[in-house]
């Protein structure tokens, strides 16, 4: 679960060329903790940190933890 995550979230950052740190800032979330789980660094995520992603991306939790939002 946390790789789609993690996926999505970087995917989300190279589309929109965000440094972690603009993409920090974005979503709300500390910059170390959306460094590590994007690099997988960091197994578990809390769900408010999930939630704030999620809004931050525009899209539905599911989705953002099961479903390669990005895919062509």
């Amino acid at each position: 679960m946390q790789y789609m995550f993690a996926d999505n979230i970087k995917q989300f950052k190279e589309k929109n060329n965000l440094t972690f740190r603009e993409l920090a800032k974005t979503l709300k979330v500390s910059y170390a903790i959306l460094e590590q789980l994007v690099n997988k660094k960091r197994e578990k995520a809390r769900l408010d940190i999930i939630c704030r992603v999620a809004e931050g991306l525009d899209v539905e939790i599911d989705d953002l933890l099961f479903t390669n939002i990005y895919s062509n």
